[in-house]
């Protein structure tokens, strides 16, 4: 049996995604670098703003980090502001641990921005990513890497899959210091 080096979370809009990755990355506690992204409330014009975070420094939100927005008709992604911020996937210390959370279509567009996503991927790393249940020739190719376990998520699993991930012993090189921790 391969191991897997990365982990991938795939579920619908408030199904636990970035609670459950939170919480390997409190049991990991290790450095963490990548990306959170943070779809925040809508305003009173009902656009909701989707934002991009280095996950080692406090969130802030301007418009330097605002990758896209969402309405009611659906969602466009600022793809020079993703591509600027293919930064926080460079210069990463190998074999580190990297989070992107969340991974969807609004970067689509964005070359930089999602060819570092596929090298980091390739590269020595171990990831945990969300992704969105979308399908594009960006995503599926994060789904189908020969690395990456998907696991689905959902209000029925999501109290479950913390500890079936733990225990599947095709993560067991992500997470042999996760196990040591919680035996």
């Amino acid at each position: 049996m391969d191991k897997k080096k990365h982990l991938l979370i795939t579920g619908k809009i408030g199904s636990g995604k970035s609670t459950l990755i939170s919480k390997i990355l409190i049991a990991q506690n290790e450095p963490v670098y990548g990306f959170f992204t943070k779809k925040e409330k809508p305003d009173s014009s009902g656009i909701c703003h989707v934002y991009v975070h280095d996950p080692n420094q406090p969130r802030k939100y301007t418009k330097e980090n605002c990758v896209g927005v969402c309405t009611i008709g659906g969602s466009i992604g600022f793809s020079n502001i993703f591509d600027h911020h293919a930064f926080l996937l460079n210069n990463i210390p190998e074999g580190s641990l990297v989070v992107m959370d969340e991974l969807g279509t609004m970067e689509s567009e964005a070359s930089l921005f999602c060819s570092a996503v596929l090298s980091i991927l390739d590269e020595n790393f171990r990831v945990i990513a969300s992704l969105k249940c979308k399908d594009s020739p960006f995503l599926n190719a994060i789904r189908n890497h020969s690395g990456a376990k998907l696991y689905s998520i959902n209000t029925e699993n999501r109290e479950s899959l913390y500890k079936d991930i733990l225990q599947d012993p095709e993560l067991g090189f992500f997470f042999n210091r996760v196990r040591k921790l919680t035996t």
